[in-house]
């Protein structure tokens, strides 16, 4: 038997899995997200907040009695997680990414599945993806006793994905939100659970470029995904991802096996398979 390593595709949510969560969250209460996003958090921005942070302290203000979002509570975004609908054959891909390595019975390995996400990460929890992946890693918030939403816990900024790319790597994800310190801890490439080079990772844009940075010029492989409808996100792709060689490809958000990004994310994982079957 030949012992290999372990695969891991790394998946954004917002816009590379589902449309923005936020806003649809946000929208269900009426609030107008241009508004929210533009004028509110811009503006915090542009004042020196870290943009992760200033949009989930934005959000926690509109809690609140005769706020926007109410008594908002975790049990309430859990419970909204379960109305997000996914980009094409999305659930049933990530069940199909599973059983690749079962193509290769000499091979010891299998295929992890993780969200890393600036979105939120109970609402994630809630949604029907939950339970196809490994783990999901969002940002969170503190709650008062009955459960409803007062600050920001945890915000998932940009270079924030590239710790939970080494956790994965490592093989410390599970226990990272016990013990946040063990990433630093030293571990032999040989005893890594997931090596780089056998991890892909797939976002939408510049919030996942230290995370696209990192997997690719470490060997592995780094997805963009966009809607070829959307004028404003296609021009950034090609300016900000495909030019500058941050990104091995760019797809439309279809993960069929018919579909290019599908096709191609099978491929990847399979092309996986046949170098390790190649170097046991």
């Amino acid at each position: 038997m030949c012992q290999a390593q372990n695969i891991a595709l790394v998946f954004d949510f917002d816009h590379t899995l589902t449309d923005d969560s936020t806003e649809k969250l946000l929208s269900s209460f009426g609030i107008d997200t241009a508004i929210f996003w533009r004028e509110t958090v811009g503006q915090m921005v542009t004042d020196g907040w870290d943009p992760a942070l200033a949009w989930t302290s934005a959000l926690c203000d509109l809690v609140g009695k005769n706020r926007p979002l109410g008594n908002l509570t975790e049990e309430q975004l859990s419970e909204f997680g379960k109305s997000i609908d996914f980009y094409p054959d999305v659930l049933s891909s990530l069940e199909d990414f599973r059983r690749i390595p079962d193509e290769f019975p000499e091979l010891n390995t299998e295929v992890e599945l993780y969200i890393i996400s600036g979105g939120i990460e109970v609402l994630l929890r809630g949604t029907k993806a939950a339970e196809k992946v490994d783990e999901i890693r969002g940002c969170t918030f503190e709650v008062d006793s009955k459960g409803i939403l007062k600050r920001p816990k945890r915000a998932i900024t940009f270079t924030e994905k590239t710790r939970y790319l080494f956790e994965i790597n490592k093989g410390l994800l599970r226990q990272s939100k016990s013990d946040p310190y063990a990433v630093n801890e030293s571990i032999e490439r040989e005893d890594r659970r997931v090596p780089f080079e056998n991890m892909i990772y797939i976002g939408d844009g510049l919030t996942d470029v230290p995370a696209f940075s990192v997997v690719k010029q470490r060997g592995g492989a780094a997805f963009a995904v966009v809607d070829p409808c959307d004028v404003v996100r296609r021009r950034r792709a090609w300016e900000k991802l495909v030019s500058p060689t941050r990104v091995t490809n760019v797809f439309q958000p279809s993960y069929g096996p018919d579909a290019m990004l599908g096709a191609f994310l099978r491929e990847g994982v399979r092309s996986m398979c046949r170098r390790m079957v190649g170097s046991g």
